[in-house]
């Protein structure tokens, strides 16, 4: 069965360093997605930015389901909707990685327009502002974050610095 896109192993080599990609092939947005994020985990930043700038150029795909006779129990198929969110949320990090608070806030910013990571863009978002000295809008930010789910876990350090956890919030994480 051919599907015109690197399998899964393949991306896997590829994303090591160990395999080039088969020329004529591209990479789908969800196959360079995750690239960009193992490039981010190895300290490969710029690598990192490149495979998530292309992954918002590319569609994304659902695997096939191969069983164990080699034959397809499923197709693949393309995603539809929308994954810049998610995408713009991992590159907002990696410019943060590379200390470029500035381009982070307009990933964080797009993310959160998008929907689905508002929680954790919210915070980057706070993070990037710091970074550039800007403490209210960082607090403005940060403050989204304690009103959403009474404080993220992530974000606690954060939220008790600028005084946005209160009461037994500060003492029982089990209570926020």
């Amino acid at each position: 069965m051919k599907t015109g896109r690197l399998p899964a192993l393949a991306a896997v080599l590829c994303l090591l360093g160990l395999v080039d990609a088969p020329s004529g092939q591209a990479a789908s947005g969800g196959e360079l997605y995750t690239q960009c994020a193992g490039y981010e985990h190895s300290g490969r930043y710029r690598e990192a930015l490149n495979a998530c700038t292309a992954a918002l150029n590319q569609p994304w795909f659902i695997e096939p389901i191969v069983g164990l006779d080699g034959k397809a129990m499923m197709e693949g198929t393309r995603v539809e909707g929308s994954w810049e969110s998610l995408i713009r949320f991992q590159r907002a990090y990696v410019f943060m990685d590379i200390d470029m608070p500035q381009e982070a806030i307009k990933d964080f910013t797009r993310a959160i327009e998008l929907g689905g990571v508002a929680e954790g863009a919210y915070f980057g978002r706070g993070l990037a502002w710091e970074k550039l000295g800007e403490r209210e809008p960082a607090r403005e930010d940060f403050a989204r974050v304690a009103r959403t789910q009474g404080g993220w876990s992530l974000a606690r350090p954060k939220l008790l610095e600028y005084g946005l956890l209160t009461g037994a919030c500060k003492y029982w994480s089990a209570l926020c």
